[in-house]
């Protein structure tokens, strides 16, 4: 039985295939969040535990509530050495002087909720971070790499055309949308782009913020253009005898070029789920090719645009 990778070597790292998403760590995340924000021992037991089963990626950010400073405190009280990826806060500034204050004081904020001394790969949060006024935010990050405070430069897109933009700048990684559905990001062959380049991929949104696992009945009315989509997945995953999040989650487990995927977690089962499917059979290329004709349909990223944040 081959099983899917368990590490990816990349950026000077040993990465975990499965990596945490920590938004709701911080505060309400998730079209499918019926908990709301977990409490601080539990995420400590989620995260004891998580680092007991291999996983060694964690993914934050500035703008995501008290997430940083949980974590900081989670990993420091329990010696656990894991790769936390963060994001650069939210710049609303026009002035440049004042606009690089804020990129040095997003970088050192986080550095004291983190309770680190160098990020190990820091994104940019928005990739129009990478141009505006001269580049001169992405020029502040490459002075804090040469600094030390940065380990790995990053962007996390939303568009292929996006991931082009950062293949012609300073930048070591991509944090990309994608799922079962959304395969924009293959077809505009990144996959490839970025492996020739050495960039990393990291992946978001696998289960569409929660609506793949979320049964039909509670799908938001502003949402239902995405059910008659559920409901082929449903019947494509009855014939494999999976859960729908456990076709998702193995579809795009099975890209090699993908050095992790990150799932949000909220409670220590969905940890267990995921684990499990982590470390199961791998699917075959037919398989694949199966999923990518049954699910190639822009469409089904446009009406569902928002999800992918």
């Amino acid at each position: 039985m081959v099983i899917f990778q368990q590490y990816t070597n990349t950026l000077g790292y040993k990465i975990s295939k499965l990596g945490i998403g920590a938004a709701q760590f911080g505060y309400n995340y998730g079209i499918n969040n019926k908990i709301g924000q977990p409490s601080k021992s539990d995420l400590n037991f989620i995260l004891t535990e998580a680092n007991k089963e291999g996983i060694n990626l964690i993914d934050t950010a500035y703008e995501y509530g008290n997430s940083e400073s949980i974590i900081g405190d989670i990993l420091s009280k329990n010696n656990i050495q894991m790769i936390i990826c963060t994001k650069l806060k939210v710049i609303e500034k026009t002035n440049i002087n004042e606009i690089l204050k804020d990129v040095r004081s997003s970088i050192n904020d986080s550095l004291k909720r983190l309770k680190i001394n160098s990020i190990p790969i820091f994104f940019l949060h928005r990739p129009e971070y990478m141009k505006i006024y001269n580049g001169c935010i992405l020029k502040e990050l490459i002075k804090s790499k040469n600094d030390g405070k940065l380990q790995h430069i990053g962007v996390s897109v939303y568009t292929p055309e996006e991931a082009n933009d950062a293949f012609e700048n300073d930048i070591e990684s991509i944090l990309i949308p994608f799922n079962i559905f959304d395969h924009r990001f293959i077809r505009n062959n990144i996959f490839d782009k970025a492996k020739e380049r050495d960039i990393a991929i990291f992946v978001r949104s696998v289960y569409f913020q929660g609506l793949i696992p979320m049964e039909i009945s509670e799908v938001p009315k502003n949402l239902e253009s995405i059910i008659p989509y559920k409901k082929k997945l449903e019947i494509l995953s009855n014939n494999f005898n999976m859960t729908p999040s456990e076709l998702a989650l193995k579809f795009v487990l099975s890209y090699n070029e993908i050095n992790s995927v990150i799932i949000g977690i909220e409670k220590y089962d969905q940890l267990q789920k995921n684990i499990k499917i982590w470390k199961s059979q791998s699917f075959s290329d037919s398989i694949i090719d199966e999923i990518l004709n049954e699910f190639n349909n822009d469409s089904i990223y446009y009406k569902s645009k928002k999800i992918n944040d």
